[in-house]
């Protein structure tokens, strides 16, 4: 038998495991998630329930429908919808990269979208109707929209506009400096400029046309219209809705309940036009499961950046439809409003809200009693909340709603930690206490060499 050292052992043993202790490493390192890493089966899939009130005539479509649109990112996209409680086919299509694929869906059903490669998804109502001096308007709402990785940030967008008349924007956030470049669906240049970390910039889009938006840097964007439906759910900049730091769009809409997943302090901060205010507007200190509406005074308030010192949900209560999920293992407090809410379960899940135990097949569909719920589950799951306006008869009704979808697969996106915020003293305490680090490294090996030196 042939004898090996020790040390040669060692190196081929090293040389063996390098590579995925360097990708273990990677992985674990702070700020440097890998970014795009999704989860799920081969199939793209979004859930959704399509609500109907008293007066269900929609713009474009007449009654008894809402919107369904579908927008491909890649070509040749097979795209297939059904019923969830009868498994009918509702349609199904090869779509192309942005190209839009509308399908009139029946109000109070009940689907699923399915796609071989990820699409943006989106779902809209109105009442036939609109101001007089401009006739007639597409559906609008509070919503973020999907970036070509499924989930709520990234450097690409496309995606179908919504309305934005009057001062109604959409909302372009960025997470890091970037410069931007808005295309139409020609593919000509709409729009180009550049942001810095933590800015924005406000734009009018042709509705239910549809664009592209590319970055160097991370981006959010949420279209954020006045008279349009309120109610939303505020993804997090790091991916999914719990987190630590989050963009919201404020015009007319209503103000952002915060629901506090531990004892934490939470800091508004507004994005003026000449920047981000380090001074809060608004701080709230928080226990685990309590919830705040935060007070915002005047007509106007800018766009915000809501940071909190422990894991949050950022909701904004109304009127309309929103959708967030929870991936398998995890438990948050969730405010659900009014009309209630639907749990869509992809794959057979138990579910534990407060004390009561639902069991879901795959498929499966389960309602959520509105109020305050702690909600916890062994499967990835999708929620859609429902705000209704109720009129002088006590009935539901919508007079609009637009949001986009998230899929199982979007949930699942993680996001590397955005920059340090910055702070009213100027350089964060961070840089300070990393300089203070490095310069005691420093010191520690020159003080080893001194002594192997004198030895």
């Amino acid at each position: 038998m042939a004898y090996r050292s020790p040390s040669g052992m060692l190196r081929r043993y090293a040389l063996r495991w390098l590579p995925l202790v360097l990708l273990l490493g990677a992985s674990l390192a702070p700020g440097h998630a890998f970014e795009g890493v999704k989860a799920g089966g081969d199939k793209i899939t979004f859930y959704g329930y399509a609500p109907g009130g008293l007066l269900n005539e929609t713009y474009g479509l007449a009654w008894g429908y809402a919107y369904l649109d579908v927008v491909g990112i890649n070509e040749s996209t097979s795209v297939r919808v059904s019923d969830l409680r009868t498994g009918a086919l509702l349609g199904e299509k090869v779509v192309g990269r942005m190209e839009l694929f509308t399908l009139k869906l029946p109000l109070e059903t009940y689907f699923k979208v399915e796609a071989d490669k990820m699409v943006s998804v989106c779902l809209s109502f109105s009442i036939f109707r609109g101001d007089p001096r401009l006739g007639p308007r597409p559906p609008t709402g509070f919503t973020f929209f999907t970036s070509t990785d499924g989930g709520f940030g990234g450097r690409e967008f496309i995606f179908m506009a919504l309305e934005t008349s009057y001062n109604s924007q959409m909302f372009i956030f960025a997470v890091e400096s970037s410069e931007v470049t808005v295309y139409n669906s020609t593919g000509s240049t709409a729009f180009q400029f550049s942001l810095s970390a933590y800015s924005y910039a406000g734009l009018q889009l042709k509705p239910r046309q549809v664009y592209r938006v590319v970055s160097t840097g991370r981006l959010m964007l949420e279209n954020a219209p006045i008279g349009g439906a309120t109610i939303d759910m505020v993804p997090s900049f790091t991916g999914g809705f719990i987190g630590y730091t989050f963009p919201a769009a404020m015009p007319f809409g209503g103000p952002p309940i915060i629901v506090s997943q531990e004892d934490c302090t939470v800091r508004v901060h507004e994005i003026t036009t000449g920047g981000l205010s380090l001074n809060p507007r608004v701080e709230e200190r928080l226990r685990l499961g309590e919830n705040a509406t935060l007070t915002l005074s005047g007509l106007w308030v800018n766009p915000l950046i809501i940071q909190s010192t422990g894991r949050v949900l950022v909701e904004r209560n109304g009127v309309g439809i929103a959708f967030m999920g929870l991936r398998a293992g995890e438990a948050a407090w969730v405010f659900i409003p009014d009309g209630g809410g639907v749990t869509f379960a992809p794959a057979p899940t138990r579910m534990v809200i407060d004390e009561r135990v639902a069991i879901l097949q795959r498929d499966g569909i389960d309602s959520v009693q509105p109020g305050l719920h702690r909600m916890e589950t062994n499967s990835t799951v999708i929620l859609e909340l429902v705000g209704r306006l109720y009129g002088t008869l006590h009935t539901p009704v919508f007079t609009q709603y637009a949001a986009y979808l998230i899929s199982l697969s979007g949930l699942e996106v993680e996001y590397p930690s955005p920059p340090e915020f910055p702070t009213a003293g100027g350089t964060p305490i961070h840089y300070y206490v990393a300089g203070v680090a490095a310069l005691g490294a420093i010191l520690i090996a020159l003080l080893l060499v001194l002594r192997r030196r004198q030895s």
